[in-house]
């Protein structure tokens, strides 16, 4: 199976969303359960999670512009193209 630009952007989404949320749960517990007010460059935990949910429904997305053009593809029984 091979790599297209816009698999490579979902997946790229998908990790990035994953890093964010990660990271916004742990500054969460840090702020939770200590006197210390959790911020990473200047942001907020919520701005992470916010961020994350961003990449996912953004991966979410394309994916599904790209299932439903291989439908149609499939359905008119036309070459496949490489986008």
């Amino acid at each position: 199976m091979h790599r297209t630009v816009s698999r490579l952007l979902s997946e790229a989404t998908i990790i990035a969303g994953s890093l964010s949320i990660f990271i916004g749960i742990m500054l969460k517990l840090t702020t939770l359960t200590s006197i210390y007010d959790a911020r990473l460059l200047g942001l907020v935990p919520s701005d992470y999670l916010n961020f994350g949910a961003v990449c996912f429904l953004f991966s979410i997305a394309l994916t599904a512009r790209r299932l439903l053009k291989h439908i149609e593809l499939k359905l008119n029984d036309k070459k496949p193209m490489n986008y």
